[in-house]
């Protein structure tokens, strides 16, 4: 009986750690749903005729939009936008803005377009302005080798694949 036990045990633990997301499961839950987080912004910005951005800081992102003065300030505040943590240790890795010839202007035109004046817009947002192709961007999170990729198109629609 002690035997049958102790297996049963064994095999309980066993099918606990296998259930247990790891963290290519944290990262590709997290990158699902920044990525309709996004979707959404791009949306409300059209929507609204406000700009928007996002910033992806280490281990925290938060959306933004410019004050009259054209300083970005966070949306902390707010409950479909404000700052978001990551679990664990996922990290967002350094924004990447491929340039296709026909994409129109890069992050830093946005933003002055935007009106925002920061000098550190240009390669650290991703802005979303009404009227506006979104700029393509990529974006890796995740921790150690467990890594997804985010793709931005110039439509607002982002996918989420396995990072090579």
């Amino acid at each position: 009986m002690l035997v049958v036990l102790v297996i049963f045990a064994i095999a309980a633990g066993l099918l606990t750690l296998h259930l247990l997301p790891d963290d290519l499961d944290r990262a590709r839950h997290e990158a699902e749903a920044t990525a309709l987080l996004l979707e959404r912004a791009a949306d409300e910005a059209e929507r609204t005729g406000r700009a928007l951005a996002w910033h992806p800081d280490g281990a925290d992102s938060r959306f933004e939009a410019p004050d009259a003065d054209g300083k970005w300030l966070a949306l902390a505040d707010d409950p479909d936008f404000g700052s978001r943590a990551l679990p664990g240790e996922l990290r967002w890795g350094a924004l990447q803005f491929p340039m296709p010839p026909d994409a129109g202007g890069v992050v830093a035109q946005a933003a002055q377009a935007a009106g925002a004046r920061d000098p550190a817009a240009g390669g650290t947002r991703v802005v979303f302005l009404p009227g506006q192709l979104v700029p393509v961007f990529d974006i890796r999170l995740g921790a150690g080798t467990a890594q997804v990729l985010l793709h931005g198109d110039a439509l607002g629609h982002v996918r989420v694949e396995t990072a090579p």
